[in-house]
């Protein structure tokens, strides 16, 4: 039994409906874009030949090659890189392909996903500097120079004439709908189709602290007095010098549920029925084994540089560089027990300057992403959460309404999160997987989609599709991005 967010939480917290079942929280279904990420230093680097020799129970399943990419498009005479290509099976030239982005910035999936589509080759890639792509030196891996969403779509292609591909679709999730976006745009010729998810529009969508602090309150609203104060107690704990393990795996656990499907009235459920008895007890054993559990993910492996992992070294480069990295920072998320959770400007974005100076990313080498500079002539399928709390649905419907200049469609789902078409292609229910991998295979070929298309994919679920093909004319999917629902009815304008 896999386990959704919800589920893993009853878990960990020690419940025994769900510990009958005896599954392993290592089995628990996870967000692809968040995972552990990570610190890299000297003295635990691990170069791409051994990070592929570590993990070689994962590895030694891909069916992979090395291509050969310059460091330095502009100066090839600098040296070259090994980008580290793989598929779940044979790769059949014959066959349709797509290529998957990572998100992060800075993520490899080794081991994570799945081959969702018989009769198309699916090929994986570790980004630059990433798993098995990684520079053998680690003076080589930290110079700053070598990562950029720029070079990334350089290196797609590539990998697109190293296996002798002559048009294919770029399917991105997360930050990789960055570079599937600009690769779209910039290689018109060799695109089929371009497939979103969890999209990113611009800069000034991604982790959003307003917009969490509206959700988590709303959420909230589902505690009485006394839960309430005894939540105010954990947050006060997370001010003190040696904030409780507890009160940390809570915070965790809280930010993890805007990367699930119904996630936050899944999390009112779970502060105000498990976390919190309704006469203000806290959990405190429970949050204790979710804190155990924490810890021990993070010491899974023997090296930093793990799969699944983000790398924090490149994440910031790439923040810098094209996510605006250098003004982000000047707010922060607040806590008080009358106001909630509220977003605070702290002034503090002369650090975050300060950072990327000292990463090696100058103001003269950055360009936050617009997705209205890059036009997209091929077909462009989009799959968002109305809450996903990481990439906004405000941020891909921006997307939407400047990217495209050919066909498009937005599907956004109800109460999604952050991979909601992902989740999906990998749910218990065979109908509803093979649905919605049937949906995705129409999206990679380029084809045609109608509501007909959605309407196995929307049986039996709380969270369910909603279609529009005009960009200029969204019509009722303006009213499906504010608020939150809390009950498993279908929203309408009203209800959100």
């Amino acid at each position: 039994m896999k386990l959704n967010g919800l589920q893993f939480a009853l878990l960990i917290l020690g419940f025994p409906s769900l510990m009958a079942c005896q599954q392993g929280p290592g089995n628990q279904s996870t967000a692809v874009d968040r995972p552990l990420v990570t610190k890299v230093t000297k003295e635990n680097f691990i170069n791409g030949e051994k990070f592929c020799a570590t993990y070689k129970k994962i590895t030694a399943k891909e069916h992979s090659r090395l291509v050969t990419v310059p460091q330095d498009y502009a100066h090839p005479e600098k040296g070259t890189l090994e980008i580290y290509v793989y598929t779940t099976k044979s790769f059949d030239p014959s066959l349709p392909t797509y290529i998957f982005v990572d998100g992060g910035p800075g993520q490899n999936t080794h081991g994570r996903l799945k081959n969702y589509t018989p009769g198309v080759n699916e090929l994986r890639f570790d980004q630059r500097g990433l798993g098995c792509s990684t520079p053998k030196t680690f003076e080589l891996y930290k110079q700053a120079r070598l990562y950029s969403t720029k070079n990334t779509v350089r290196d797609m292609d590539e990998i697109r004439k190293a296996y002798g591909i002559d048009k294919w679709t770029v399917y991105g999730l997360s930050y990789g709908t960055v570079p599937a976006t600009q690769y779209g745009s910039l290689y018109p010729d060799s695109t089929q189709s371009v497939v979103l998810e969890g999209v990113v529009g611009n800069a000034d969508f991604i982790h959003m602290n307003d917009y969490k602090a509206e959700k988590i309150n709303l959420a909230l609203k589902s505690l009485n007095s006394d839960q309430r104060m005894a939540f105010s107690q954990i947050m006060a704990e997370l001010s003190t010098r040696r904030p409780s393990r507890g009160a940390v795996a809570l915070i965790e656990l809280m930010f993890g549920q805007f990367y699930q499907d119904n996630g936050m009235r899944e999390l009112a459920d779970l502060l105000s029925t498990k976390i919190i008895s309704p006469w203000g007890e806290i959990n405190r054993a429970g949050l204790n084994r979710l804190a155990d559990y924490l810890d021990s993910e993070k010491r899974r492996f023997p090296f930093p540089q793990q799969p699944g992992a983000v790398d924090e070294n490149i994440l910031d480069i790439i923040y810098c560089k094209d996510l605006n990295g250098r003004n982000r920072g000047d707010t922060e998320l607040n806590y008080s027990h009358s106001r909630g959770f509220f977003e605070e400007y702290t002034g503090k974005s002369h650090k975050r300057a300060q950072e990327c100076d000292d990463l090696g990313v100058f103001a003269s080498q950055t360009k936050a992403f617009d997705a209205g500079d890059y036009p997209i002539s091929a077909p462009v399928y989009y799959f968002q959460g109305t809450h996903d709390g990481a990439t906004l649905a405000k941020g891909a419907m921006k997307h939407w309404q400047s990217s495209p200049k050919g066909r498009s469609y937005f599907m956004l789902e109800v109460k999604g999160g952050h991979n909601p078409n992902l989740r999906r292609m990998e749910s218990e229910s065979a109908s509803l997987k093979s649905a919605q991998r049937a949906l995705f295979k129409k999206a990679v070929l380029g084809e045609a989609i109608g509501e007909w298309d959605l309407a196995d994919a929307n049986k039996d679920l709380e969270t369910r599709w909603v279609l529009s093909l005009d960009p200029q004319n969204p019509g009722k999917l303006d009213d499906l991005f504010d608020g939150i629902l809390l009950t498993n009815s279908f929203p309408t304008a009203a209800g959100f």
